[in-house]
């Protein structure tokens, strides 16, 4: 996978997580996931990649108001097919259809504890990062694993969304 791929992959599992998180409230989960620093650690079926995410208040506080009516995927043409929400957190099932990137996915993801999550996410279907060039075939599978590092999201902060 090019590094450009993890970086995107990354991000959007961080969008995931935050988005997914926040739709469910409070009173859903025993304990809520913290705001500041977290480290990902993405496992595919070849190499592992570690990035880290800074969560605000103000991030989390605007999507417990919208819930899932927030959530944007970061990739045109996506949207969710099917999602289930559970006290320790939820899955769902997604299609993906435009010019850059065709098929279909689904993740899961388990809050542990307002420290720890785990999330399984799997795509299948075609890939292409310019127009011009001819899609390739794609089947990811991915585990990944978070844990909070901390409230100070150090150089973080000012990360680009």
């Amino acid at each position: 996978m090019s590094k450009a791929l993890v970086m995107k992959s990354a991000r959007f599992v961080g969008c995931i997580v935050l988005f997914g998180a926040a739709s469910l409230s409070a009173t859903a989960w025993s304990e809520t996931p913290k705001t500041g620093l977290w480290k990902i650690t993405m496992q595919g079926a070849s190499a592992a990649h570690e990035n880290f995410d800074c969560v605000t208040d103000e991030e989390v506080a605007k999507f417990e108001s919208g819930g899932w009516d927030s959530f944007e995927p970061p990739y045109e043409n996506c949207e969710t097919t099917d999602r289930k929400q559970r006290s320790d957190g939820f899955s769902l099932e997604y299609l993906c259809d435009s010019e850059h990137q065709k098929g279909t996915g689904n993740m899961s993801m388990t809050l542990s504890d307002s420290e720890h999550w785990t999330m399984t996410m799997n795509f299948k279907g075609s890939l292409s990062m310019r127009p011009d060039v001819k899609p390739m075939p794609i089947d990811v599978d991915m585990k990944v694993d978070a844990a909070w590092s901390g409230p100070d999201c150090g150089k973080y902060a000012d990360q680009d969304e």
